[in-house]
């Protein structure tokens, strides 16, 4: 494979959705790249005022945007209702065909925000691997490997962020062979494409730091590993991780530096009901691309309307107030911490 080049290539997926959440990724990556970054950009229904808002940014002598329009069969890619995700997480398997002349590229989710330069990346060898992944936090979940039948030894991986191997797909056709496992094993993917990779993949996958996909759940690793102890009162309230405790010391470390915060849950940054620790980087990076923050709810429809109503009755007292989730107070620490490094330099 090519050693590190002068340039990354970083793919997104997206549709008209998430034109907004994209642009603030882009703008945290850009703010602390040392490389000039050419991004791709995945998608069937952006209009000329979308690819001209994703190309407007404060660093552009960094960056170049190439737009892609993928052909698909619809059928072939089930998405039930209820879903989070659309037909467009699917389009990271036609990477290798439309990015022609790349032979390494970082896939990332746009639910995540940046906090450090991507390039060491890049210095990953993926000679013998078709990708390097991070662990999910239901790595060592014996459902999904009951589910999938391929042995826990393998782990399980989030596809949120993925370092691929283009070549490597190229020359041994996994983007067809991806393709044709969802389509035979609908029922298996239940967290579609990532059960598929992981499916299809597993034992042949390069595993990362999880710095460069630190998931919610990682927040609480010091509770996780002091659970039984008196050191966190309450800790039966915080949310466990499906993840062997060989991982819990690695996770911890990473903690300390974080590069990548993936908000891989029903709540977004962009969602007034938000806890997670680093929402506030995340809506600075908002602030500083819109020029104000604007934020929507993460409910709709009848659920809209019943938590409305709870908020109204906890608010008299009758019922208790809703609880959004739980995660170690030094998360937040850092979070502002590191807000008040990253601040200042933001809107210059």
């Amino acid at each position: 494979m090519e050693s590190k080049e002068e340039k990354i290539d970083i793919a997104f997926c997206i549709n008209k959705k998430y034109v907004n959440p994209c642009k603030v990724l882009m703008s945290s990556i850009l703010e602390f790249s040392k490389s000039p970054v050419i991004f791709h950009i995945l998608s069937t229904d952006l209009n000329d005022d979308d690819k001209g808002a994703l190309r407007t940014n404060h660093r552009e002598k960094k960056l170049s945007i190439e737009f892609y329009t993928p052909s698909f069969d619809a059928e072939s890619f089930i998405i039930r209702q209820g879903d989070r995700v659309s037909v467009e997480t699917y389009f990271r398997f036609f990477l290798p065909e439309l990015l022609k002349d790349v032979h390494t590229v970082l896939y990332m989710d746009v639910d995540i925000v940046c906090l450090d330069d991507l390039t060491p990346l890049f210095d990953y060898d993926l000679t013998k691997y078709p990708c390097a992944m991070i662990p999910d936090f239901f790595y060592s979940d014996i459902r999904i490997f009951n589910r999938l039948e391929y042995p826990p030894k393998n782990g399980y991986f989030n596809a949120g962020v993925m370092l691929i191997n283009l070549d490597y797909w190229r020359k041994n056709s996994i983007a067809e062979t991806l393709i044709s496992y969802v389509k035979q094993n609908p029922q298996r993917c239940l967290k579609h494409d990532q059960d598929a990779i992981n499916a299809v993949l597993n034992g042949k996958i390069l595993e990362l730091p999880t710095r460069y996909n630190f998931q919610h759940s990682f927040f609480n690793i010091h509770v996780i590993m002091n659970k039984y102890t008196s050191n966190f009162p309450n800790a039966e309230k915080y949310q466990d991780a499906f993840i062997a405790s060989e991982k819990w010391n690695e996770i911890a470390t990473s903690m300390d530096a974080p590069v990548l915060i993936h908000f891989c849950t029903n709540q977004k940054p962009w969602h007034k009901e938000c806890t997670l620790p680093f929402t506030k980087v995340w809506r600075e990076f908002q602030k500083k691309e819109f020029g104000k923050i604007k934020l929507s709810s993460c409910y709709f429809g009848k659920k809209r309307i019943k938590v409305a109503i709870h908020k109204i009755l906890a608010f008299l007292g009758i019922m208790q107030k809703i609880q959004y989730g739980f995660y170690d107070k030094c998360a937040y620490k850092m979070e502002n911490d590191f807000l008040s490094l990253i601040t200042p330099h933001l809107y210059h």
